[in-house]
């Protein structure tokens, strides 16, 4: 099994490019005919957001800010929109320009809400199985370092992803299509969103690597192409832009 190994997960550099969807779907073609060195997975996401009572990550998220902090719920399903697991993923993501620093652990969905609020003890997230209890630990520190208060829901963006992994050095190639934004009605659960507001036009290509220059296999896959700034939190931000910021 391919796999990208810790520091890769948790610190890389992400490069975001955007593509039309027609683009996209030949990209996604050519990808898919890559050689069995590369790992290749089909899925959808649903990511939502959260932020303190004062909304102080919605509004670090100012257009060309070239940092971020990013406090979400990420929920997997299969290609075929099925939940890949009983358990959803808690992230702190901290952007600086192209380099990003990411810290997460997996809890039942039963126990969001308490998590949420400060009232989970975090002996109790370690009941599951987890490969590094010291750094599950460390992420509930910093988050709680970072919101003190009780965590609410922003918004939400589901989108369908190809992503390709490994190549020497390890990288990995996503393709975000169909992204979708749910900013209107209260967000409560990854499967219950509802109509979204916005869906977004074409598609974002993202390489992720680790500190250094762009691995030369992903040249050879993706041809040169301009990075763009492209932030799903920072479109919802926007998005909420006249119900935030205005208060």
């Amino acid at each position: 099994m391919i796999t990208m190994n810790s520091d890769l997960v948790r610190h890389r550099v992400e490069l975001k490019y955007r593509a039309s969807s027609a683009a996209a779907e030949a990209l996604v073609a050519s990808l898919e005919s890559a050689g069995p060195e590369f790992r290749r997975q089909t899925s959808w996401i649903t990511t939502i957001y959260l932020d303190l009572p004062d909304r102080r990550l919605l509004r670090a998220a100012r257009p060309g800010s070239r940092t971020a902090v990013k406090l979400r719920l990420r929920t997997y399903f299969d290609a075929g929109g099925e939940e890949c697991s009983p358990l959803v993923w808690m992230e702190l993501k901290e952007r600086e320009g192209d380099g990003s620093r990411k810290w997460r652990f997996p809890l039942p969905a039963g126990r969001v809400p308490e998590f949420l609020q400060g009232t989970l003890d975090p002996s109790e997230i370690l009941d599951g199985p987890h490969p590094d209890p010291d750094a599950v630990l460390e992420t509930v520190r910093r988050i709680r370092a970072l919101a003190p208060g009780p965590l609410s829901p922003v918004g939400a963006v589901r989108y369908r992803r190809f992503s390709l992994q490994g190549g020497d050095p390890c990288a990995r190639i996503t393709v975000d299509r169909h992204i979708a934004y749910h900013v209107g009605a209260p967000v409560t659960h990854p499967t219950a969103l509802g109509a979204p507001e916005v869906c977004e036009d074409g598609a974002v290509v993202e390489v992720k690597h680790a500190p250094g220059p762009r691995p030369p296999w992903c040249d050879r896959l993706l041809g040169r192409r301009t990075p763009v700034e492209y932030s799903k939190f920072g479109r919802i931000a926007r998005l909420l832009s006249s119900e935030a910021f205005a208060r």
